[in-house]
């Protein structure tokens, strides 16, 4: 079985894939034209030549590698190509190249066989099946099949993990064709394994790549939603936010899958609020706000946790959106009076009355605050600012 798409459709022509493909197929045709511009592409540790460390994974053992390989690289590099863009692509396929080289030379020193000759793409492909693995599991992959006995060929969609074992299995038929076993078949293997490595590093470390699992993920969750199963798309999201629970985007999606359904009502509350507090704690207060008026749609701001709320309202109020800062700071005094943001809640309430030329309301929410919440900071602020109204009243 051999690869050729995902279920991913490309957005734009491969032109580094196509490259790196073509002189592959140039390296090929020296192998049987020019026999000594290919032997300087070759990795040799005693005739070294510096371009080898690059050249030598587009020199392939024989025709047959250059078919199976070039089949995998074209299905994952194109894909990948297409998600982070050609620059990034030659990143990762020549920093794998040049590691896995390092290897071949070193493994005399640890007391293993040296390889001379082609490399081949084999170290690429292992970096950027790693890459698939990590940050898109969920990648379908179409793969060609033939059988000798029924002499029948049909396509299959595997995950693509079993890709990956697929080209596993085809790298250690091509090594046992070609006769590289002994110490010579370890050497190659450590060499494939440190570039599977370098994959995993890049997965890791590059943010196009953690963007990609995130749309990977919506997608999935999105497809989830479309069959009307909104219970399925939200556990998909949260899946994600286990390596990244402080995505607040993250955590606005999963509300937004779980408020569909009664069952999950508490959990969509749950990603509301803590998607509010992320934005609120990084400085982002406008698009806070605007979580909180997806969030209304289904809640109250007195199923909210009154500390979060409070620090919405004052967003709010500093954003000058008044009528909102109103409602929140007022459900935070009346339904949570026991939390101790609910006096400062109902003295910035006051204030904002106040300060919008609301005198009577702004004098009967400063008197509850002396009532309700004795022996605190904001009593003394209250009464101060009632003084103060009371000299501007007698002043007019």
């Amino acid at each position: 079985m051999l690869p050729y798409a995902t279920d991913r459709e490309l957005q734009r022509d491969p032109w580094a894939t196509i490259g790196v493909l073509a002189a592959c197929v140039l390296a090929s045709v020296a192998q049987y034209t020019s026999p000594e511009v290919y032997r300087m592409l070759l990795l040799d540790p005693e005739q070294f030549h510096w371009w080898s460390m690059l050249t030598t994974t587009l020199a392939q053992g024989s025709i047959i590698q250059l078919i199976v390989f070039g089949l995998f690289l074209w299905t994952f590099s194109s894909h990948l190509e297409d998600i982070i863009g050609p620059a990034w692509l030659l990143a990762i396929f020549f920093s794998s190249t040049l590691i896995g080289a390092a290897v071949h030379l070193l493994t005399p020193a640890l007391g293993l066989q040296a390889v001379v000759g082609p490399v081949g793409m084999n170290g690429p492909i292992a970096a950027m099946l790693a890459i698939f693995v990590i940050r898109l599991p969920a990648t379908r992959v179409e793969l060609f099949g033939y059988s000798m006995r029924m002499r029948q060929g049909g396509s299959l969609t595997l995950p693509v993990i079993w890709a990956a074992g697929v080209f596993a299995l085809a790298d250690l038929f091509l090594r046992l064709l070609r006769d590289y076993c002994g110490p010579v078949r370890l050497t190659t293997f450590l060499g494939l394994w440190t570039c599977a490595g370098v994959g995993v590093a890049w997965a890791l470390l590059l943010p196009a790549l953690r963007k990609a699992a995130d749309e990977a993920v919506l997608h999935e969750a999105g497809g989830f939603a479309a069959a009307g199963t909104y219970g399925a798309a939200g556990m998909a999201v949260e899946e994600q936010l286990l390596k990244r629970p402080n995505d607040p985007h993250l955590r606005l999606q999963a509300a937004h899958y779980f408020q569909h359904r009664g069952k999950t009502l508490s959990r969509a509350l749950e990603h509301y609020t803590e998607a509010i507090r992320l934005l609120l704690k990084a400085g982002r207060p406008v698009e806070a706000l605007a979580a909180w008026e997806k969030a209304a749609t289904a809640f109250t701001p007195e199923q909210f946790d009154p500390g979060v709320v409070c620090d919405l309202a004052v967003a709010a109020d500093n954003a000058g959106e008044c009528a909102i800062a109103r409602e929140l700071y007022q459900a935070v005094a009346t339904s949570h009076p026991n939390s101790r943001t609910a006096p400062t809640a109902a003295f910035r309430l006051a204030a904002m009355l106040e300060r919008t030329g609301d005198a009577g309301r702004a004098q009967e929410w400063y008197r509850a605050v002396i009532k309700n919440w004795p022996n605190s900071q904001e009593e003394l602020d209250a009464e101060v600012a009632l003084k103060r109204m009371g000299r501007r009243l007698d002043d007019t």
